[in-house]
């Protein structure tokens, strides 16, 4: 029992050594895989992100390295799909690559994450946050999903906290729990320091963020030295590769896919933001991603398909008194049409609130139910203010 001690004892010199070093001396990390040997390479550059291994770092390795090594091998596999881009837009902003694996904790590099509080995408922005670094978010498209612009905003959302802040520690907490916690959090303790921050059980951070920046160092640096670890079979995915094309107005995916001799499900898979089944409408020229080398053949198909025969949508909240028989008549299109594009049976009955999707044939039809519309919804605001 008193080798054991002892032996338990000589494991932990290092670590102390290393957390009274202090948090901001070292860059590039360098550790085996059996902790037994702690070395460390200060040979990074100053735009690196500091690292620091202290006992809650050791403890989110082990747990990545042995429990969670499956979960996070598939993690990994799926990240290099997006890693180079991801690096690249960082080095633009003059932001550390190793922001790059913030995916991993986030989303597990899903485009289609979305968690219980309502953050979605690979960088998962809740909707006020997206809105404000231009992403958009509507019934149609939701731009958080959107890998390219998603990660632009994530690197220009996350320069801003680490002006703010000068931390990079405290920029990630905010990150996660927001600008306002960090603020009431320094204040509060009257230190700057993240660690110091953390060691109350019961503080102003939430455990989630108290973990995060612990689990991020932890994934960072297995991440920098994968082979040291045991992570040598990654089946690593090719990077995501596309050509972009023009898309006027709300456009069935179904038909795009048939122009360029793809299917629905690679046209969705490239463009993660839509969805729908059809491009967002009343965009003349929405940018949308198709299977790399399919451009030309794309261009010839769809320029065949006549202006006044291209099908378009529309979104139409239903109004107290409307049926499906004076909704067609207002748009002009045939009521079989308007019922079967709702899956609606001949009785069903329509619920004022409620939407419709509206087929129109024609682009320049579109543009006229567009100008009818925005007449309707001046003449309100008018009769509004002469309620006033």
């Amino acid at each position: 029992m008193k080798k054991v001690t002892y032996i338990y004892f000589l494991l932990l010199i290092p670590l102390i050594f290393i957390n009274c070093a202090g948090v901001n001396n070292f860059h590039k990390v360098d550790i085996t895989s059996t902790f037994h040997e702690l070395a460390y390479n200060n040979n990074g550059g100053d735009d690196d992100f500091p690292l620091v291994i202290n006992d809650k770092v050791v403890n989110y390795i082990k747990i990545y390295r042995d429990g969670a090594r499956n979960r996070l091998t598939q993690i990994l596999s799926r990240g290099h799909k997006y890693m180079p881009m991801m690096k690249q837009t960082l080095q633009r902003e003059n932001l550390p690559e190793e922001l790059a694996y913030l995916p991993i904790i986030e989303s597990g590099f899903n485009p289609a994450a979305y968690s219980p509080k309502h953050a979605s995408g690979p960088w998962q922005f809740v909707k006020g946050t997206g809105r404000a670094y231009g992403l958009e978010s509507s019934w149609w498209v939701d731009e958080r999903r959107n890998v390219e612009k998603s990660t632009l905003a994530a690197a220009r959302h996350l320069k801003d906290l680490y002006n703010w802040l000068k931390d990079w520690y405290l920029a990630l907490a905010a990150y996660n729990a927001g600008g306002g916690k960090v603020s009431k959090a320094i204040k509060k303790y009257k230190t700057r320091d993240f660690w110091q921050m953390t060691k109350r059980r019961w503080g102003v951070f939430r455990k989630e963020t108290m973990n995060y920046v612990p689990k991020f160092i932890a994934v960072t640096i297995i991440c920098e030295n994968l082979e040291h670890f045991g992570f040598t079979e990654i089946a690593r995915e090719k990077p995501v590769m596309y050509d972009t094309v023009s898309i006027p107005d709300a456009t069935d995916l179904n038909i795009i896919a048939e122009c360029c001799n793809s299917t629905f499900e690679e046209i969705k898979f490239l463009n993660p933001e839509l969805k729908r089944w059809a491009t967002p409408p009343k965009y003349e020229n929405y940018q949308l991603r198709i299977p790399y080398g399919s451009r030309e053949t794309f261009l010839a198909n769809f320029n065949k398909i006549l202006p006044e025969d291209r099908i378009t949508f529309r979104r139409h909240k239903i109004k107290k008194g409307e049926s499906v028989w004076s909704i067609a008549k207002k748009y002009d299109i045939p009521r079989d049409m308007l019922i079967e594009m709702n899956k609606l049976g001949r009785k069903s009955r329509i619920v004022a609130g409620k939407y419709l999707i509206v087929p129109i044939r024609g682009l320049e039809k579109a543009k006229e139910i567009d100008k009818m519309l925005d007449k309707e919804k001046f003449s309100r605001r008018s009769s509004d203010v002469n309620e006033l």
